[in-house]
């Protein structure tokens, strides 16, 4: 039976290595990997086989004085192939190697992008079409089912006899203004061992664009997706799985979308939470994912400080505050040059209390708190932990300024998205950031 062509978390595998170059002899070669990194090791004979001298950079070798008959970096894109299929490895470059002098050596390579079994074969990957994603409380937070129970017969004493279930997609979401984006709900179903089977709902981000475009295109996109359900709510969200398509034939629905491993992008899916949205679907729809993404961009140096303090959960709190401050400080000064009309050097000329006062005290009525005074407290803060000749307030204060400062900003993103104030007010209430942390003796 020939295996499926994955690895596994702490799989390695034995194969051999090309670089696509027919005067290059096929290397050995063992893929592992370790959480979301993968290892290509790449083993040699001689110092001087192509190989070997893929980590030489610098080094002077006699037969290629002129360093133009063989590469000295290692290639960009590599492909490794076992009796399990073909593995591409797309953005590589060498981590380290080692070896005898004059003998045998190994060199250690990781790749951005490691993609599944090329389909079609001639494709590279450094570019691709499509990609698909999945994001972690996505179908949660769109309400689609796939899955519904049909129908049920009990007998006469109650008990559950039969029960049907109905497997039925609901219809592709395209976001409207996003090029190539759509949302695709679907399941499968599967037969693991002969006493279990298995159904299974999933919902896709997809993007697609008909001329190829490079991965961070379709990322930034994905990212984007997952971002704004981890504003909603103050969670990590996390992209699980991706599968990239590079051919331009997107009608060929039975092509086979490629599975493909990302370094530092995907990671598994966080614990069920019943944690609930500041900003829930029924509120914006698909406008709303489209409105998101486009205030992403606009604010991009405000919001990606603030996300931060999300995705670095294990800083200190003096990290998160001065995020927070950076980010808020950007928004402010944003906020008095966009939407008020100050020239860049007015805005500029705001100091950091009438930069928060800006944003806050529009939504001094959903706050839970007076934007006033929080503003000053807030501005206090952050100069504490951004100089040092000032005294550093103890890590409670800290803590409470910088939860209250994530709640503007969350507050902020609401009620830029439509989300309607009395609702949204009512939802702050009771989200756990509104809760006052205090010290434990």
């Amino acid at each position: 039976m020939v295996e499926r062509n994955v690895l596994d978390d702490g799989e390695t595998r034995i194969g051999h290595v090309f670089d696509g170059r027919p005067e290059t002899p096929e290397a050995l070669g063992q893929l592992g990997r370790r959480g979301d990194a993968v290892t290509l090791s790449v083993f040699w004979e001689s110092p001087l086989s192509a190989p070997a001298r893929w980590f030489m950079h610098g080094i002077q070798i006699q037969d290629d004085p002129g360093r133009t008959k063989f590469d000295y970096t290692v290639p960009r894109l590599l492909s490794f192939r076992d009796e399990r299929g073909s593995v591409n490895l797309i953005g590589c470059r060498a981590v380290g190697m080692n070896g005898q002098l004059g003998g045998p050596g190994r060199g250690r390579v990781t790749a951005r992008y490691v993609v599944m079994e090329r389909v079609p074969t001639e494709a590279t990957y450094e570019t691709i079409q499509g990609l698909r994603t999945t994001v972690s409380g996505l179908r949660e937070w769109l309400g689609v089912e796939s899955i519904r129970t049909a129908e049920k017969t009990r007998d006469a004493a109650g008990r559950m006899e039969t029960i049907a279930f109905k497997l039925d997609s609901p219809a592709t979401m395209v976001v409207p203004g996003v090029d190539g984006l759509t949302l695709v709900p679907r399941w499968t179903t599967a037969q693991p061992d002969p006493d279990v089977v298995e159904m299974r709902e999933h919902l896709h981000v997809e993007t697609w664009h008909d001329e190829a475009r490079p991965w961070s295109v379709h990322l930034s996109v994905h990212r984007g997706l997952r971002d704004l359900l981890a504003v909603s709510r103050w969670r990590r969200e996390e992209l699980t799985r991706a599968s990239a398509r590079a051919d331009s034939d997107r009608t060929a629905e039975d092509r086979t979308w490629s599975p493909t491993l990302i370094e530092g992008v995907l990671n598994d899916a966080p614990s069920p939470t019943r944690q609930g949205h500041l900003v829930q679907f029924a509120d914006v729809g698909v406008d709303g994912v489209r409105d998101w993404l486009r205030l992403r961009e606009d604010y991009q140096r405000a919001v990606d400080p603030l996300i931060s303090c999300l995705y670095n959960a294990d800083a200190a709190i003096e990290s998160k505050v001065s995020q927070a401050g950076i980010g808020l400080e950007a928004l402010g000064f944003l906020l008095a040059h966009k939407i008020d009309g100050k020239s860049e050097k007015q805005a500029d000329k705001l100091n950091y209390v009438q930069r928060f006062e800006r944003i806050a005290k529009p939504m001094a009525d959903v706050l839970p708190f007076a934007p006033d005074v929080w503003a000053t407290e807030f501005a206090g803060a952050y100069n504490s932990v951004k100089h040092a000749n000032r005294a550093l307030p103890d890590s409670v204060h800290l803590a409470n300024r910088w939860r209250e400062a994530v709640l503007v900003f969350r507050a902020w993103v609401a009620l830029e998205l439509g989300v309607d104030r009395n609702l949204l007010r009512d939802r702050i209430s009771i989200d756990p950031m509104a809760g006052e942390y205090v010290p434990i003796d």
